[in-house]
């Protein structure tokens, strides 16, 4: 088996997946920030459950995870941030995509928001696949080189 340097591509160096997990997060953050906005202006409100979900998920779970990165956590942190993308994920496509509701990306009317507000969702969802598979990614040269 051909060891893999884990300052490759993926990683950038001592302190990469550091900087590039900020930056997924970052980005993340942001276009989170646009949707959100987009579910006050079109009076979208998620129930207690699903409140506490986008909480704990998909606002703490990537931010907790960005910190540790930055510490002798990175393992953990990166598991925390791959696990956090894919609950958000998951729980992104299935209300903005497919459940019916208010929630429903491709069910709003016409509107300066509703555009928004779809645009954010697919953003959404593609940031949080990126940041799944980078995450998957990151850990899996870890263990090849450490496995070398």
């Amino acid at each position: 088996m051909t060891s893999v340097n884990p300052k490759s591509e993926l990683s950038f160096g001592l302190h990469g997946p550091a900087v590039a997990g900020t930056l997924i997060v970052l980005v993340h953050l942001a276009v989170l920030l646009v949707h959100a906005s987009g579910h006050t202006h079109l009076n979208i409100q998620p129930n207690s459950w699903q409140t506490v979900f986008i909480a704990l998920v998909i606002f703490a779970g990537p931010f907790i995870a960005m910190v540790l990165l930055w510490t002798r956590l990175q393992r953990a942190a990166l598991f925390l941030l791959g696990g956090s993308m894919a609950g958000a994920l998951v729980f992104g496509l299935y209300y903005h995509f497919v459940a019916p509701g208010a929630d429903n990306a491709l069910g709003l009317a016409p509107g300066h928001w509703s555009t928004v507000f779809l645009a954010t969702s697919v953003l959404l969802a593609a940031s949080e696949a990126f940041g799944c598979a980078w995450s998957a990614a990151v850990l899996r040269r870890r263990t090849l080189y450490a496995n070398g």
